[in-house]
């Protein structure tokens, strides 16, 4: 930490020996702590990656996605200045040994470049309007009852029989309001209100319509209209990725399709395609025996000729986002001993699992586990 004695650079001491304080005990786990000269080696070599890696993600965008921004310049770019003011700490850090960083401050605007959790600032922003329509009558809702409980316990300065000022939390309306909205926001109304309640059960009728209004009815309608406006945001988000992804799966099978002597996209092309995709760091990995399962499973008639069309060429690409699987439908004995699945208990065995998946019906293994669960 900044504020222990930074003055042994390359020294191991005991974190009580380097964070002593005047008064009190500080608890730092007993364990021991980085010296500063090693640990400003480290935070300047971090902070080099973290610099190489925004300034390849710019280039990145200004090489291969000029019209459509594949990395926001503009967040990128406040990514650089603030590792700079890091590195520019680190060193003054380094000369001067002050108690004070600039570094941490830093590190949050690093973390609030990151695409996600900018999607996500952006999308809780973007709701503030119509949470500020119903968090006004929640508002409303404290502040009248907090100016009608204080208008009756201000004056009742005696105790209850469980020796509590009924007054307390009310004596002035600025308590009274933080009373109010701590019941209203928290689980802790119980302490709050029990003062007024202990001393007239009456005052619980007050009490129930205030908690019923503001935490019942006002707090949950404030939860489903930002959980329903995120949701209709972020619907609306996805809806136009996957629009702009149908888009370009088209655009991609068209320059395919035109560079193909004959109609449709040939097995090897697409393997070709995968081939290239692959080279994206983001992009998943593709199996040759995958992609001629599919090509398979497609056309297994082959009257397609081993093509893919517009259609099939789209599902084969929707496919091809997943991870997945393939099982395959004999085992290792089936295959070595093949008749000993034509009569007899394995073949009962074989009947149960495989029965209606040629017709699309239930299996009967899973109705027998359904009736056991």
């Amino acid at each position: 930490p900044a504020w222990c004695d930074t003055s042994n650079s390359f020294g191991f001491l005991p974190p009580e020996e380097r964070c002593k304080v005047d008064k009190g005990t500080i608890y730092l786990a007993g364990l021991p702590h980085i010296p500063p000269g090693y640990s400003i080696l480290c935070e300047l070599a971090v902070m080099m990656v973290v610099w190489l890696k925004l300034q390849a993600e710019r280039r990145l965008q200004k090489t291969w996605f000029k019209k459509h921004p594949y990395v926001n310049e503009a967040f990128c770019q406040a990514g650089k200045a603030a590792v700079l003011v890091m590195m520019a700490d680190t060193v003054l850090f380094a000369i001067a040994r002050h108690h004070w960083r600039l570094a941490p401050f830093m590190r949050v605007v690093l973390m609030l470049c990151k695409p996600k959790l900018n999607q996500l600032l952006c999308a809780l922003i973007s709701i503030v309007n119509e949470w500020l329509s119903v968090a006004s009558f929640w508002i409303g809702t404290v502040i009248f009852f907090a100016w009608i409980a204080v208008t009756i316990f201000e004056n009742d300065a005696f105790k209850n029989k469980e020796h509590q000022y009924v007054n307390q939390g009310f004596n002035t309306f600025g308590n009274g309001l933080y009373t109010v909205f701590v019941s209203s926001a928290t689980v802790d109304f119980i302490d709050k209100l029990n003062p007024t309640f202990a001393a007239n059960r009456a005052y619980g009728l007050l009490w129930f319509v205030c908690l019923f209004l503001s935490n019942f009815l006002f707090l949950n309608l404030i939860l489903a209209m930002v959980f329903e406006t995120y949701q209709r945001k972020f619907s609306k988000a996805m809806k136009k990725v996957f629009q702009n992804r149908s888009l370009s799966v088209k655009k991609v099978y068209r320059i395919l399709d035109e560079a193909s002597p004959e109609d449709g996209i040939t097995q090897q092309t697409f393997l070709q395609l995968t081939q290239a995709y692959e080279q994206s760091a983001m992009a998943p990995k593709f199996k040759e025996s995958d992609i001629a399962y599919i090509f398979q499973f497609l056309d297994p008639d082959g009257a397609g000729q081993g093509r893919l069309n517009e259609s099939k060429f789209q599902s084969v690409a929707s496919a091809l986002q997943y991870k997945f699987w393939i099982a395959p439908m004999r085992n290792v004995l089936e295959i070595k001993h093949p008749s000993w699945y034509e009569k007899g208990v394995l073949k009962s065995v074989k009947d149960m699992v495989w029965h209606g998946t040629q017709t699309g019906e239930p299996s009967r293994l899973d109705g027998y586990m359904n009736y056991v669960l």
